[in-house]
């Protein structure tokens, strides 16, 4: 047993969530980063400490604590994180001061013809006595390397259940008495399991060590073609909330809960601060359920964990679940197709990120089924990359091989976009020669509209770095892009 503070009422942070912590206010507790959303694909471990000093400031951490919750480096595969990985995740829980960390039990990498392949998308892993020990022993080793007590999170599956499983509950149980650490458990994770067909909520809580729970996160999905999906879509249901106060008396390690929503949802559906506070306010009252011990189950000195002895069933199964969903057939289980739509929406979210005017010239200028059918060949010719930087640098190769002949100043756009991700991730600014006047066409596309008329000639952009550019992720969200980023120009 471990004594852990109590860290209250939190939200989820990741680049375009400033305003849900405008709304929280001061009925946010604590802030939890999703460190990997700020970082850069090939980042050493020194790369990274200035995307950290900006998670601080733009999350307002000088006057709330933090938490860090991993998205990069799970623990549930036969390919572990790597001990850049680590370090890298070490290195910002360090600065943040995280008196926990968490991170989910899948895999996002597997062997694919000869070479590491990530899968685009938190998979889960087949569950036996097997793979259990595995992430036993994943978890044993990342903790030491972190030095803080860790949590693993209970994941969402979209697969129906096998019959040579063990139970979600019973699975999650063995891995976390194994390697005797806490547990995040995902309310909304394990209610879309359960309206998806898998173990229902009344066996899983009775299955489940609910003493070692440090940790709810709550969230809003949808359904999806007859399944619902955990999407961090919105607002939390009732019926989750009712839910969550049922369970939470039942927690006595219970140190956070924590809401977590996406910046696209934020935006997109135009969620009012209001309901943001009022929301809020139901999850103090859950927090004021809580009997909370003094001490926590977990935390103490990893134990040593024996890893299974022949990986290659688990690795076969990781890569036979991979294939499916990155290429699935006619006759994949609903689940699978599901997986695969939401691993093009990941890629196509992480793309338009990086390049939101470009994508929006080209859909301008020759429609949105030419942004569609750069995207898919993009998809064709490369699997999936876990950064947004990354992904656009493919995604940029494809537009103006098929469009930047037809569609005018593209290449321009895309100097200017790529270039804005070189200034983020290394301080130094380059120029961007325009062959018209970039205040007018940049502006123009930052209100979602063609220019009426551009001064033609030749121009430079000079890129200047300021506290607007290098806040959160480092690349401006596509809304204030133009607005925010001071430039000067020359003929």
């Amino acid at each position: 047993m471990t004594v852990l503070p109590e860290r209250g009422v939190g939200v989820i942070h990741a680049p375009g969530l400033e305003p849900l912590l405008e709304a929280g206010g001061d009925l946010i507790d604590v802030v939890e980063i999703e460190p990997q959303t700020f970082w850069f694909g090939g980042a050493t471990v020194g790369d990274l400490a200035a995307p950290a000093r900006r998670m601080i400031e733009a999350a307002g951490l000088d006057e709330r604590p933090a938490l860090v919750h991993g998205v990069g480096a799970p623990i549930g595969g036969t390919i572990p994180p790597t001990d850049a990985d680590v370090a890298n995740l070490a290195a910002v829980t360090d600065l943040l001061d995280s008196a926990w960390v968490s991170e989910h039990l899948s895999f996002n990498h597997v062997h694919l013809d000869g070479s590491v392949a990530a899968t685009g998308l938190m998979l889960p892993p087949v569950q036996t006595d097997e793979s259990a020990l595995l992430a036993a022993t994943s978890i044993a080793s990342v903790r030491g390397g972190l030095g803080r007590p860790f949590a693993f999170e209970t994941g969402v599956n979209y697969l129906a259940p096998r019959p040579d499983e063990v139970p979600d509950g019973v699975w999650w149980r063995t891995i976390a008495e194994a390697a005797d650490c806490g547990i995040l458990l995902d309310l909304h994770n394990v209610w879309c399991n359960a309206r998806n067909g898998r173990q229902a909520l009344d066996e899983l809580f009775d299955d489940l060590p609910l003493d070692r729970v440090w940790e709810i996160h709550l969230a809003g999905g949808e359904q999806v073609d007859g399944i619902w999906l955990d999407a961090h879509s919105g607002l939390v249901d009732p019926e989750l909330l009712a839910i969550a106060a049922d369970v939470v008396a039942h927690l006595p390690s219970l140190r956070a809960i924590t809401f977590e929503i996406v910046p696209e949802y934020l935006l997109a559906r135009d969620v009012a601060a209001g309901d943001i506070r009022s929301m809020l306010e139901q999850l103090h009252l859950l927090w004021d359920a809580r009997r909370t011990a003094p001490q926590v189950i977990g935390g103490g000195e990893p134990p040593p964990v024996a890893p299974p002895g022949d990986l290659d069933g688990l690795a076969a199964a990781e890569v036979r679940l991979a294939r499916a969903v990155l290429d699935p057939d006619a006759d994949a289980e609903p689940g699978v197709r599901v997986m695969s739509r939401l691993v093009d929406a990941i890629r196509r979210g992480l793309t338009v990120t990086v390049l939101p005017l470009s994508i929006r010239l080209v859909r301008l200028t020759r429609g949105s089924d030419a942004v569609a059918a750069a995207l898919t060949e993009c998809h064709r010719r490369h699997t999936p990359e876990l950064h947004a930087d990354a992904e656009a640098a493919h995604v940029a190769v494809v537009l103006r091989e098929m469009y930047g002949s037809s569609v005018a100043h593209l290449h321009s756009v895309l100097d200017y976009e790529l270039a804005l991700v070189d200034l983020a991730r290394t301080g130094r600014a380059r120029p961007v020669a325009f062959a018209c006047d970039p205040v007018a066409l940049l502006s123009a596309l930052g209100r979602g509209e063609l220019p009426d008329d551009l001064s033609i000639g030749a121009f430079e952009l000079d890129l200047v770095a300021d506290d607007a550019i290098t806040a959160g992720w480092g690349v401006p969200r596509p809304s204030s892009r133009v607005w925010r980023h001071p430039w000067e120009h020359q003929s």
